[in-house]
């Protein structure tokens, strides 16, 4: 009870065939065969695993209905109602009739084809089995909790850039890779120096070495005679501020689709506003450094 069932019992229906330009590409056939294969339910008893592969077979028809499934497995309509409603549950907790499995299957497979983009609402009704945009609708809302308009716009905004399909680190992820100062020095200097080869950036010197209280600079070069860390010579080069927080700015700044204020840096990082300015200032300087060729494709 409740099971999915397999795709294969299933044949593609053949006799809707899409002819419609949006749906050139087969959207229905492919909705259609991934609700077989995913959402799809078989019963125990043979009479109802006959009566639901007819009702899959013939799910996209608008002329299917609860007496002709009856007739074809020889019962009469009343007893099929309790058969049916009895062998048959959704989500485990509930008994459906064959009318409200049917329209939940072909919500199902609307679900499916929305999600695929812009299509015209009253078409996917029609390619789904339903007799009028109205009962599509009303469908809709019981199932999915929102009218068909809503649902696509939902999915679209799903797959729109910056949401969904966006890739990167979170905040969690982000403190987790770096819950102190030591590990946000370590990364900065496997950027700095990725070979592991650490050089003075005054003079390119190869022969530095460590300072023992890291004061004034963790780094001293012999030839040129100077102290240097993995901040001279870049955009933080005269910051005190700790390089975790300038992690999270960086974070931050990238990751932002609008762009933030130095104010929210003000208080996310809890830093003064003219040194949260500061360091957009040079993140920003940062960016410009490099190749001042312009973008090309879309940006």
């Amino acid at each position: 009870m409740g099971q999915k069932c397999p795709k294969d019992l299933f044949p593609s229906p053949s006799s809707h065939k899409i002819n419609n330009k949006a749906f050139e590409n087969g959207i229905v056939e492919k909705a259609w065969e991934d609700f077989l294969e995913k959402d799809a339910l078989h019963a125990e008893k043979n009479n109802i695993v006959v009566a639901l592969k007819y009702i899959h077979d013939n799910l996209l028809s608008p002329s299917l209905s609860v007496r002709e499934v009856a007739e074809k497995n020889k019962i009469k309509t009343h007893c099929f109602y309790d058969r049916f409603a009895d062998e048959v549950t959704l989500n485990g907790n509930a008994r459906r009739t064959p009318r409200e499995y049917i329209t939940w299957a072909r919500m199902q497979v609307a679900r499916r084809i929305l999600e695929h983009g812009a299509c015209d609402l009253k078409e996917v009704a029609s390619k789904v089995g339903f007799n009028s945009y109205r009962s599509f609708s009303r469908a809709c809302r019981k199932h999915l909790g929102c009218n068909p308009s809503e649902a696509q716009k939902e999915h679209v905004m799903r797959k729109a850039s910056g949401r969904s399909e966006r890739k990167g680190i979170s905040l969690l992820e982000l403190m987790e890779m770096f819950p102190d100062e030591k590990a946000a020095c370590r990364w900065f200097e496997t950027i700095r120096w990725p070979d592991g080869e650490r050089f003075c950036p005054r003079c390119g010197c190869m022969n530095s070495c460590e300072v023992k209280n890291r004061k004034p600079m963790p780094y001293w070069c012999p030839d040129c005679r100077s102290y240097f860390s993995v901040k001279t010579g870049t955009t933080m080069q005269r910051s005190r501020l700790p390089l975790r927080k300038w992690v999270f700015a960086l974070h931050l700044s990238t990751t932002n689709l609008k762009g933030v204020s130095s104010m929210k840096l003000h208080r996310d990082l809890r830093i003064t506003q003219s040194a949260a300015w500061y360091m957009q200032q040079r993140i920003r300087a940062g960016w410009s450094l490099g190749s001042e060729e312009l973008l090309s494709g879309d940006v």
